[in-house]
């Protein structure tokens, strides 16, 4: 669909056109004709949800922008492409929907951002930037640097908000106990060996711990896939056709974590204690974090907001003091960290007849006015636009944005099967509760889990592979199967 904009404002085209074409000589990118507020036209966004994002976007551009009509292109459409079974290639769907729906204002994350930069399907942004001198340098420079960094070293899209992970910890605790705060940039093993100086006996529904899992987490896996992922270690070959437990580096970081467990010091809550319906007074109250009987846990941005609402709406939990150090790091690389991530990126169509509005859109949501107004309602996003975040309870916040995201990550589990994640987890903690239990030792667990794992890996490749053959023959069938799956979602998909 093509903008069609206001006649008065083909003046400035015509003004800004002139004084580019005197200026081709010396070789400079024909700058983008500016827009006056009265411009009218439809610029198609893409974004996973429509009525999230006027929430969070729409309605709020509108203000500087009140003529110029927003179409929401839904990336929930992509998911079409999965069967009833779950099979399901991202790049391959995110590649269909961009080249049939074109739209202006594309979302993606870091990956797809790098491939369509380097195939020159993104507008670069730099000349636009230089000419409407918008200010990045109030923004997280490591995001900044690993947008230039990711395409080739020029700028092709700007990311509002990104994902961060941090260490909490119960300052009122540690005092208690005599011990000696957590800092920025531990080790794993640093990280251990302070949840170890906790005592470990006591009643169990009264004892304390130094250590809990992410709110979110439960088993043994999580914890030491966790530990792989802060140095690097990819449970799967480059080509996705291989386990690769049977390492050295595996074996040391699965007895690091194992000892943890064994310990004592680190809570793994009970499977059954994470599942069904509760309360909000069960629900806080199984987080012993939260109820004051933990040392420190991991959490991302939303879990400030839990605990404080946790003692207003809760009879039982009391309020304590707790700050924040970053997220444990690789000792061979500590200024950077996996768990800083970039998913929604925007980007101008390198084919959009409306470059101009779709800058302007971008610009927005990446600009000072716009983090202003979304640093008073925080939603558990962090701002990229760093300049303005204010921190009224004197918390260490840094810690969401100290550490730079790793320019490379390790993205093999995107050649993993749908269905094989689950059964990799379930085999993994059985054979670790083994070692915890002292049945098994390190060497034994991981060969079961690579032996094992490796025919699961095979069987669950073989019946995808059937199950894509069968969507290629019958194709119908799976559309039919498709669009019910799309209907009846009922959760919005981000990509």
């Amino acid at each position: 669909m093509f903008s069609r904009w206001k006649l008065k404002g083909l003046l400035a085209v015509l003004l800004v056109a002139a004084v580019v074409l005197g200026g081709c000589g010396t070789g400079a990118k024909e700058a983008l004709p500016k827009l006056d507020a009265e411009a009218e036209g439809t610029l198609r966004v893409m974004f996973w949800d429509e009525n999230y994002f006027f929430q969070k976007y729409g309605n709020l551009f509108a203000t500087q922008f009140p003529n110029i009509e927003i179409e929401v292109v839904s990336t929930r459409s992509m998911y079409s492409d999965m069967d009833e079974s779950g099979v399901f290639d991202y790049k391959k769907a995110f590649r269909k929907f961009v080249d049939k729906e074109q739209p202006d204002v594309l979302m993606m994350n870091i990956e797809s951002y790098e491939e369509l930069a380097a195939e020159g399907m993104l507008y670069d942004l730099e000349s636009v930037i230089a000419q409407d001198k918008f200010d990045t340098a109030g923004m997280l420079p490591s995001v900044v640097e690993l947008l230039r960094e990711k395409g080739g070293g020029k700028l092709y899209g700007l990311a509002p908000t990104f994902y961060s992970n941090a260490l909490y910890y119960n300052v009122d605790l540690f005092n208690e106990h005599q011990i000696d705060l957590p800092r920025d940039q531990m080790s794993w093993q640093e990280l251990f060996d302070l949840a170890k100086r906790f005592p470990t006996g006591g009643d169990e529904k009264e004892r304390i711990y130094g250590l809990q899992l992410r709110s979110y987490q439960s088993s043994i896996f999580d914890l030491i896939n966790s530990m792989g992922q802060t140095e690097d270690l990819a449970f799967l070959s480059g080509d996705g056709e291989k386990l690769t437990f049977d390492s050295d580096n595996w074996r040391r970081v699965f007895d690091m974590g194992v000892n943890a467990i064994k310990s004592g010091a680190v809570y793994t809550p009970k499977q059954q204690d994470m599942m069904g319906g509760m309360t909000m007074e069960e629900y806080y109250s199984r987080d012993l974090f939260i109820s004051g009987r933990v040392g420190m846990i991991l959490g991302a941005t939303y879990y400030m907001r839990e605990l404080e609402q946790a003692s207003e709406m809760s009879k039982t939990i009391k309020k304590f003091q707790w700050d924040l150090v970053t997220i444990p790091v690789n000792p061979a690389d500590p200024e950077t960290s996996s768990e800083l991530s970039l998913s929604d990126i925007f980007s101008v169509n390198a084919n959009s007849a409306n470059q101009r509005a779709a800058w302007e859109f971008i610009k927005y949501i990446n600009g000072e006015q716009f983090a202003k107004i979304q640093s008073r309602s925080f939603d558990g996003d962090l701002l990229t636009r760093t300049s303005i975040m204010k921190n009224t309870d004197n918390r260490n916040i840094e810690a969401f944005y100290k550490l730079k995201p790793k320019s490379t990550t390790n993205n093999t589990w995107e050649k993993m099967p749908s269905n094989f994640y689950g059964t990799l987890t379930n085999l993994f903690n059985e054979e670790a509760q083994q070692v915890v239990d002292g049945k098994k030792t390190t060497e034994e667990a991981l060969s079961a889990i690579q032996e094992k794992g490796q025919l699961e890996l095979i069987k669950a490749k073989e019946e995808e592979k059937k199950q894509k053959e069968q969507q290629e023959q019958n194709p119908e069938q799976t559309e039919e199967v498709s669009e019910g799956s799309a209907q009846s979602e009922t959760v919005a998909d981000a990509p």
